[in-house]
């Protein structure tokens, strides 16, 4: 069913048993520090979850009799692997559904999931939807999902529509409130063995810091260029370039311009995980960065 990552096997070899047996169930705990990972099952799991050979299933069969434990309820359907070719399977290998997964994260300085985003999310998922919406919180430890934000969290799992699944991720069990581990069936994913992502991740973040310590940053028609060149860029790369370089400025000798830059590239990640048009968003995150005259050049290595 599932297309396996090899050096995550076991955790492929497991869904497909649960797919099998039909025990989904509502909320899981994705242990480890492997993100890229994680985050790769999560599209895989939401493909399978909407593809239009399971679409149908979902919508039709599944009721009012699902419960926490359990988001299958008819023993007859065979679930199949995902066709590829549907609209929802093109979508999700493109990382653009316009409905999942919905990826929630931590905003501001301190990088913490607000009430008021987990409220949005409960108004969202109150609404019907022909989808399948798989919630995926990549960071689930007790720093960015505290005691309120978890609180707020619990009602809106327990009020949360059948076709819908709770995904959280964290290094360890220790590092995520009891309140959550005890709704989840966790599961352990074993550290990447290459660090060709980390490396494509590294290369783009020094090539866009060349360009933001360079003069050419200063020039309107370089500013255009570079932002039409580094749009052509994997999304998912660009939004872990600049969450790196956020972190910099972060850590670098934090004045106004600095600060100010760090809400910058936050509206750009966000836009970029909006899909706005990545262009337009790259210029006016580097035209407002230019504007701003940061003295403090960050290290491109």
């Amino acid at each position: 069913m599932f297309k396996k990552e090899l050096e995550q096997e076991l955790v492929y070899d497991f869904f497909e048993k649960v797919f099998q047996t039909k025990r989904l169930v509502r909320s899981y705990l994705f242990l480890g520090d492997n993100k890229v990972d994680k985050s790769i099952f999560a599209y895989n799991l939401a493909k399978i979850l909407n593809c239009q050979n399971n679409k149908r299933v979902w919508l039709d069969k599944i009721g009012s009799n699902a419960n926490q434990n359990s988001l299958f309820v008819v023993d007859e359907i065979k679930y199949q692997e995902a066709c590829e070719l549907c609209q929802n399977c093109l979508w999700l290998n493109e990382k653009t559904h316009p409905k999942t997964p919905i990826f929630v994260e931590g905003t501001g300085v301190k990088n913490t999931i607000q009430i008021e985003t987990i409220r949005k999310l409960q108004e969202d998922l109150c609404q019907s939807s022909e989808y399948f919406r798989v919630i995926v919180f990549d960071d689930a430890s007790t720093q960015v999902l505290n005691k309120s934000s978890s609180t707020a969290l619990l009602k809106t799992i327990e009020e949360a529509k059948p076709n819908t699944l709770f995904l959280f991720f964290a290094d360890s069990k220790e590092n995520v409130l009891s309140t959550i581990v005890s709704r989840c069936q966790y599961i352990n994913f074993k550290a990447r063995k290459n660090d060709f992502v980390i490396d494509e991740i590294q290369d783009l973040k020094t090539k866009i810091l060349k360009f933001l310590n360079s003069s050419e940053l200063n020039d309107e028609l370089s500013r255009l260029s570079f932002s039409e060149e580094t749009a052509n860029e994997d999304r998912d790369l660009l939004i872990a370039a600049f969450a790196l370089i956020q972190k910099d400025y972060s850590s670098n000798n934090l004045n106004l311009s600095s600060a100010k830059a760090i809400f910058v590239i936050e509206d750009l990640i966000f836009d970029i995980k909006s899909f706005v048009k990545v262009k337009a968003t790259l210029k006016n995150c580097f035209d407002k960065l230019a504007n701003l005259e940061l003295n403090c050049e960050l290290a491109e290595k």
